[in-house]
């Protein structure tokens, strides 16, 4: 059976013009937070009074099947005799975006290893170390990176939002 990745990005953005507004009101020097934000292409369906999320395969940041990269971002399909380091699971954050939430929570118990990586986290990564002369096992994975880069200026508000199921 088959192990696949369900990889969602964000990025921080200002909390709502509401807050903002609302702290006006009240005459309240309140800081508003910011807020993590799907950047991702989500289509809403509704069928039979049942309402679908899912991202747009075709522009979704990351949709492959590659076991050294689940490997190295979480130890998923990471045999114990493999000489390279995995980045241990944290878990889905508690302030991750509601889309991807409903998204994970929906996929109820079928969903494992949940974690989510900066994307100064990911550039950390010293991803020759997992590749060998013949060929980079990650080359599609730095488009990923590469598109995460183009979303902000700063590293630390980007990220992305992963689990597996098989």
């Amino acid at each position: 059976m088959g192990c696949d990745i369900h990889f969602f990005v964000e990025k921080k953005a200002k909390a709502y013009t509401r807050q903002k507004s609302l702290n006006n009101v009240l005459e309240i020097d309140k800081e508003v937070p910011d807020v993590w934000e799907s950047v991702d292409d989500w289509i809403v369906e509704e069928e039979d009074g049942n309402t679908y999320r899912y991202v747009n395969y075709d522009t979704s940041y990351y949709n492959g099947r590659n076991y050294q990269l689940f490997g190295v971002l979480a130890g998923v399909r990471h045999q114990p005799n493999d000489q390279y380091p995995f980045i241990e699971p944290r878990g889905i954050p508690d302030d991750v975006s509601k889309p991807i939430q409903d998204s994970y929570e929906e996929w109820d118990i079928d969903a494992h290893t949940p974690s989510y990586l900066t994307l100064s986290e990911l550039k950390q990564i010293d991803w020759t170390m997992y590749t060998d002369s013949d060929y980079n096992w990650f080359a599609g994975f730095e488009n990923t990176i590469d598109r995460m880069d183009e979303l902000s200026n700063n590293d630390e508000d980007v990220r992305c939002v992963f689990w597996f199921d098989n």
